[in-house]
């Protein structure tokens, strides 16, 4: 049943566009995930489903708990560490956006979107440590980091072979897309890397993540 009940959450979706379905459609599609897990508890993807539609509707901390309970019963489950980095990104986590995105990408080395998570929750660290001017104790060398790590995996991101993903002609994927804000993270996060003690200029969160 619970099988079935996934199905039909899935098939509401194709019935409308997929991924590029309204909230609506997800919220109804939602319904059937949820049976889903009722049914199962301890059912990986239905859970993981569940918390799919919860992230496409908004709902960002439902969505982070029902695909944080998808990844403790399958930690195989790629999509999991993918969108909840998506999530993560969304409520402004970045801590916890590096740290899903690195389990990903130890799990699944060749995965795009944790570089480009990664790199974005990065530079934004690095941001937020250059503008906390209140901390007189702030180490430039966590700048450094951050601004090293943001430059690679922003690199590593535009340079896959799956790069299409991030175009934003791509609206109807749940990727995010490659915008003029990445590219501006990428040019400065590239031009400091390396230098010392660098001064981050506050390129804001991409609008569509």
């Amino acid at each position: 049943r619970s099988f079935f009940a996934r199905c039909d959450g899935i098939l509401v979706l194709k019935s409308a566009g997929g991924r590029s379905a309204n909230q609506e459609t997800w919220r109804a599609a939602s319904e059937h995930f949820a049976l889903a897990a009722r049914i199962m508890p301890r059912n990986a993807n239905a859970l993981f489903w569940k918390g799919f539609a919860e992230l496409n509707v908004g709902s960002l901390e439902d969505a982070v708990t029902f695909m944080n309970q998808a990844l403790l019963l399958d930690p195989d489950l790629k999509g999991a560490y993918i969108n909840l980095g998506i999530a993560y990104l969304r409520q402004r986590r970045y801590e916890r956006t590096v740290q899903i995105s690195n389990f990903g990408l130890h799990r699944f080395p060749k995965t795009p979107q944790c570089h480009y998570h990664l790199g974005v929750a990065a530079y934004q660290q690095a941001v937020l440590l250059f503008e906390d001017v209140a901390d007189e104790g702030r180490d430039p060398l966590l700048i450094e980091i951050a601004v090293d790590v943001a430059a690679t995996n922003l690199q590593l991101a535009r340079d896959s072979g799956d790069a299409p993903a991030f175009l934003p002609s791509k609206t109807g994927r749940v990727e995010s897309p490659w915008l003029d804000e990445d590219r501006r993270m990428l040019d400065e996060a590239t031009a400091l890397a390396g230098t010392p003690s660098p001064a981050p200029l506050a390129v804001h969160l991409p609008p569509v993540v």
